[in-house]
């Protein structure tokens, strides 16, 4: 599940560096990008969130934090993959575990990931 054709124009509020314009580009090619508004709407305020960031313009801290929220907002992180409900096939990454015993130390880690992810219910 991929979105279809080039990411949406960044829109001429400011002057965007030449990273926010890569990073932009790379950012709707994402499979959640399907799931925004797709003239680019709802993710302006991050993009020029990541500029500032970039271009050093304020405290960094804050941005970061505000950046952080804009992006849970977007389903940008599997913890806000989780608290948004979205379902992402492609981005299933660990087999589910199987239940013929408890797994051996070396499975262990991996294992809770997986029952962790598997928690996506739809319901």
């Amino acid at each position: 599940m991929r979105r279809e054709g080039p990411a949406p124009v960044l829109p001429p509020v400011r002057e965007w560096c030449d990273e926010t314009r890569r990073w932009w580009a790379v950012l709707w090619t994402t499979p959640q990008s399907t799931l925004w508004d797709q003239d680019g709407g709802s993710a302006v305020w991050m993009a020029v969130l990541y500029d500032d960031i970039v271009m050093c313009r304020g405290k960094t801290a804050p941005l970061m934090a505000e950046l952080r929220q804009h992006q849970d907002r977007h389903g940008l992180s599997p913890k806000a993959l989780l608290q948004l409900r979205w379902r992402l096939p492609s981005l299933s990454l660990v087999p589910a575990p199987t239940h013929d015993g408890p797994p051996s130390k070396s499975k262990r880690p991996q294992a809770r990931r997986a029952n962790a992810l598997k928690v996506i219910d739809g319901d």
